[in-house]
């Protein structure tokens, strides 16, 4: 086997890389915490085996697109496994896997009202929030334009007998929701990265993407105040991340963008200005110059466009409506949110110079919907978040002690950010 890191596979997989599907197979049924050993671990039998071990192969390689990088991959896997092995011994039988989930499906004949869309559960009561983050997520709540949906802060010194605790490098997450303006949501996620950006601009990574070489140029031009960020860095001693040359802060950004009219001309002519948006956030494409005559070669020259940036993960979706969707999945620092917010405006401009108008809470007919959802999360370990842009020489392994520096600096600038709305 190679040398690279399961996320990184993952990334590849996604993507429909053969090498890569191969090679995370092997580790997931044969590595230290593989299918194999979980289910024999549980008490399975060989027989147990055969049967067991290629569905819960087919269930965690068909949600490879949902894996969010909120634990490890295999330690995903190895849940997976130990929760088949349960529910086959309890009921004799190999649980279903509903294949139509992840099937494309019809486009309905007429649109549908979206108000009776399922809400997502809203975030426990403050004290059942790990402590070391209950402050700021109760900040965020207080922000007008979004609300939290859930959190971990992934274990913390700050806590007693914290050295028996499990830690994480992922670093934990708070999730977030727009729940007014998307617009707004986003510039207010965008000022607290760039009261903590302390990117140097002397030094830009050579690996920068193409795409994000004209966001990062706008940002140096309007970029805040360096002193008052590093006077934000020293207020809680944390100099050296200041001065590491890697974020500490990054977004998990999930968008999804759903074709809702009934219309098959229309909705062809919606994906492709969706075509023509890229086309400027992505001038050196020359895909994006291909004619579409049907709204699925749309979808699909869309899905291969983007899965082509090193950044990124398209998968085509389908909403709980039956509207058909691609979703967009990275994990953002400053430059690669910005692009995204790019992206927003630029598809808000051109439909709406092309007449059609969305809902902005999807609550009534509407052509499409823009759906959102964040996690705020630290930035731990560069080997597990493989953006390659991200990558420093400079780096250093971040420490428990910086985990919380990380999210008292976030406290901070999210004061900020709420005392200014």
């Amino acid at each position: 086997m190679s040398n690279i890191s399961d996320e990184k596979l993952v990334i590849k997989a996604a993507k429909g890389d053969p090498n890569a599907i191969k090679e995370l197979k092997e580790r997931a049924i044969f590595g230290k915490y593989g299918i194999r050993k979980g289910l024999k671990k549980m008490g399975c039998t060989d027989e147990d085996i055969t049967v067991l071990e290629p569905k819960i192969v087919e269930i965690l390689f068909a949600n490879i697109p949902k894996y969010r990088f909120t634990i490890p991959f295999l330690e995903y896997g190895y849940r997976l496994t130990v929760n088949y092995a349960l529910k086959y011994k309890k009921n004799g039988e190999v649980p279903l896997f509903d294949k139509e989930k992840h099937k494309e499906k019809a486009l309905p004949d007429t649109p549908r009202d979206l108000s009776d869309s399922p809400k997502r559960p809203k975030h426990p009561p403050l004290e059942q929030i790990d402590f070391e983050i209950r402050t700021l997520v109760s900040l965020l709540n207080q922000a007008p334009h979004i609300k939290t949906s859930g959190s971990s802060c992934s274990g913390h010194p700050d806590q007693e007998n914290w050295k028996n605790r499990n830690w994480s490098q992922f670093g934990g997450f708070i999730g977030i929701i727009p729940i007014s303006s998307q617009r707004k949501a986003l510039d207010f996620l965008n000022g607290i990265l760039m009261k903590l950006d302390n990117s140097d601009t002397t030094t830009k990574n050579r690996f920068l993407p193409a795409p994000l070489q004209k966001i990062e140029s706008t940002l140096d031009e309007h970029n805040t105040n360096t002193d008052a960020i590093r006077a934000r860095y020293k207020q809680v001693d944390a100099e050296h991340l200041f001065s590491s040359g890697a974020p500490v802060v990054l977004i998990r950004v999930s968008f999804r963008f759903y074709v809702c009219h009934g219309d098959a001309k229309h909705s062809l002519e919606i994906w492709k200005q969706f075509i023509a948006c890229l086309r400027e956030l992505i001038p050196d494409n020359e895909e994006l110059n291909t004619e579409v005559d049907t709204q699925e070669m749309a979808m699909q020259l869309l899905q291969e466009v983007l899965n082509s940036l090193p950044f990124l993960i398209a998968t085509l979706v389908v909403s709980q409506e039956g509207y058909p969707g691609i979703m967009l999945h990275t994990v953002a620092d400053l430059s690669l949110f910005q692009w995204f917010s790019a992206l927003t405006d630029k598809l808000h401009e051109q439909l709406g110079k092309a007449g059609y108008t969305s809902s902005p809470n999807a609550d009534a007919h509407t052509p499409y919907v823009m759906k959102w959802y964040f996690d705020l999360r630290p930035f731990l370990n560069q080997e597990l978040i493989p953006l390659q842009h991200l990558i420093t020489p400079r780096w250093k392994p971040r420490t428990r002690e910086d985990h919380l520096k990380i999210w008292k600096l976030l406290e901070l600038a999210v004061t900020e950010a709420v005392d200014g709305t």
